[in-house]
């Protein structure tokens, strides 16, 4: 049996080696003015623009939106005659370490120039399916951490993300989500939860926190007061969570509770109604129906609950602002008032701006703010209390010293290319990866894979970006010798062109089939739906001929349970692509671990001599005619199989 040997994990937690050009601990004489004496100083206008932050992330060029990689000119203008509290960055800004550290450097440069505070910039850099960064390190994601069954790898994830966000200037994690993923027909939250368990959410949600702010990196949880329980995406339309005040506080918000405890700086709202919270109503803007208040609007739930009854004292930022489920029913004046009502601080993304022509909308939302204010409809202290913590996270993240750009632009690059991505980062997330790979059943003797000379292994993937990373883990243990070089491999792909007649010829061929199974919602789990029907097929032929099958669920792990005629199951809880520069060579861009990670548990690369380590993190239902049973539970938070050879 072979084994991965651990790398770098307790009391090996990453060397924070990182050369800061904001320094939280340093005192200079230099250094502005107190927070009081700086909102002592500022205009109604100034304060109400500081709890915006915008995102730049396409910008209009000859009638074409491009991704923003540089400060051209209008930008830079921009941020001149707006003092934005902050900025939040996507993929399109972040694409390559050099061009990223650039980047953040002259966003911070610009605010200086301005005579400007420096801002807060923020990322949704959570790891697994919801990562920004283009070659940084990637991670397996939280369903994947909490699968390790051990809150130090998620200590040791947020490490390497905060030391890989701290050496790029970028000063705020969107992360993590500290959901609990209760309905296993949640369509945007699922893999990015650590757990149905809210204890386990809890433990892995304070290690990732506490990783991250080694590095004094701040940390918004989200999405208060829980998204887990929800079937419909809030990015366009509004979910509807029904459940009272002591249901809640026995689970959803039992996570959120002990990050507020511990501290966190931020924590985000979920645009989601809570009927047994918040009973006001408004008229949408969109048809004129008549619509409760979901928590991102809501005094009920982001005052009464989470200043008075949690007594939080951070930051409360909003969820992206311009997602339909909001904008829609409530234009975004409207929306940016109510939620100022409500006690948010920050208000993400409150316009869209692409190009100088969506000026005229956010003067108009800055306007109506001040309105609001100097009306009274917003209390002055509601303004000065977001302004004034805003302010002190920039000062506990030294960005209020007169120094915080004190290392030159090339030495803040030079710096970020040696931590973001690097060899020691790529070794642990290869360990948490393995770690987190799921034996369900091996009751055929079917794992690990041992190939003989001759032999002939045929894996068929959901998609083809998990070509390159199934190749890429064969190569790698080739090169490292863990891997026979004598037998052979081929690789297909599944669509929803495909028949099975595909893959019978290559079927018959082989001496083993590892077949990925990909469930994006419930209704991949209907036996006519071809992210069914297909691997069915598979299973079931080559059962018939005496070929054992291996399932690799990547995707929602529910589908686990979903066939028939497989020889083995094991869980990823993840399946992004990755692009490797050659065969069995780390790759330079950020790729996804997972497939990497079991397909080396497929060949008894395991991180124990007793086969894989991970635990199920969440219960798997019973599936009945591709519908996931709300009562009967297949296999219950824990399980692991030991079947293992």
């Amino acid at each position: 049996m072979k084994k991965l040997t651990k790398l770098f994990l307790a009391g090996m937690l990453l060397l924070n080696i990182t050369t800061p050009y904001y320094s939280a601990q340093a005192e200079s004489e230099d250094s502005i003015n107190s927070v009081d004496e700086i909102i002592a100083n500022m205009t109604l206008e100034e304060k109400v623009v500081q709890t915006l932050m915008p995102d730049f992330r396409n910008w209009e060029v000859d009638g074409e939106e491009v991704g923003v990689t540089e400060l051209n000119d209008d930008i830079r203008q921009i941020l001149a005659n707006y003092q934005f509290g902050g900025v939040i960055l996507f993929a399109e800004n972040v694409v390559e370490t050099e061009q990223t550290a650039r980047l953040v450097y002259q966003l911070q440069a610009s605010q200086v120039e301005s005579d400007h505070l420096p801002l807060l910039i923020g990322i949704d850099q959570e790891g697994g399916i919801v990562n920004r960064l283009g070659s940084g390190t990637q991670l397996p994601g939280n369903m994947a951490l909490g699968a390790t069954n051990d809150p130090e790898y998620s200590k040791l994830a947020g490490d390497i993300i905060g030391s890989e966000l701290k050496a790029l200037g970028i000063n705020v994690n969107f992360a993590p989500s500290v959901d609990i993923n209760n309905n296993p027909k949640n369509p945007v939250i699922g893999l990015r939860s650590f757990s149905s368990d809210p204890e386990i959410v809890s433990e892995h949600g304070l290690g990732y926190i506490e990783g991250i702010k080694e590095h004094n990196v701040s940390v918004a949880a989200k999405h208060f007061p829980g998204h887990g329980d929800t079937d419909v995406d809030s990015h366009f339309g509004l979910p509807v969570v029904d459940k009272s005040f002591d249901e809640l506080m026995n689970n959803e918000l039992l996570p959120f509770k002990a990050v507020m405890d511990a501290d966190t700086d931020m924590i985000m709202t979920a645009h989601i109604q809570f009927p047994q919270l918040e009973s006001e109503m408004k008229v949408s803007e969109e048809d004129g129906s008549d619509i409760l208040l979901p928590a991102t609007l809501s005094p009920a739930i982001l005052t009464n609950l989470v200043r008075d009854e949690m007594a939080y004292e951070g930051i409360v930022i909003t969820d992206a602002l311009n997602m339909e489920a909001i904008a829609n029913n409530f234009g975004e004046v409207e929306t940016s008032i109510l939620s100022k009502k409500a006690g948010a601080d920050i208000l993400l993304m409150p316009v869209i701006i692409r190009s100088n022509d969506d000026l005229a909308l956010l003067d108009k939302v800055i306007q109506g703010l001040v309105d609001a204010v100097e009306s009274e409809d917003i209390p002055m202290d509601n303004i000065d209390n977001s302004v004034r913590r805003i302010l002190t996270l920039k000062e506990e993240l030294g960005l209020l010293e007169n120094e915080f750009l004190s290392q030159s632009e090339d030495e803040v690059v030079a710096n970020a290319t040696g931590i973001v991505g690097s060899d020691m980062n790529r070794a642990n997330e290869r360990e948490i990866s393995n770690h987190a790979v799921t034996l369900i059943e091996n009751t055929q003797a079917a794992l690990p894979i041992q190939p003989e000379a001759d032999d002939h292994v045929l894996f068929i993937t959901a998609d083809t970006n998990q070509v390159p990373g199934t190749e890429f883990s064969i190569e790698r243990m080739r090169l490292e010798e863990s891997l026979s070089s004598d037998f052979t491999y081929e690789i297909l792909t599944y669509n929803e062109e495909s028949q099975f007649t595909d893959f019978a010829e290559a079927i018959s061929q082989a001496s083993h089939v590892v077949v990925y199974t990909s469930m994006v919602d419930e209704s991949s789990l209907a036996a006519d739906n071809f992210r069914t029907a297909i691997p069915q097929e598979i299973f079931t032929y080559a059962k018939e001929q005496g070929i054992q099958t291996v399932q690799v669920s990547i995707n929602k792990p529910y589908d686990a349970v979903n066939f028939t005629d497989n020889d083995a199951i094991l869980i990823s809880y993840g399946y992004n692509g990755m692009d490797p520069t050659e065969g069995g060579q780390e790759p330079v861009a950020s790729f996804g671990p997972n497939i990497p990670a079991v397909v080396e548990v497929i060949f008894g690369v395991t991180s124990s001599e007793e086969g894989p380590t991970g635990q199920l993190p969440v219960d798997l239902p019973v599936i009945k005619d591709g519908v996931l049973s709300p009562t009967e539970v297949a296999y219950p938070v824990g399980y692991q199989s030991e079947d293992w050879n």
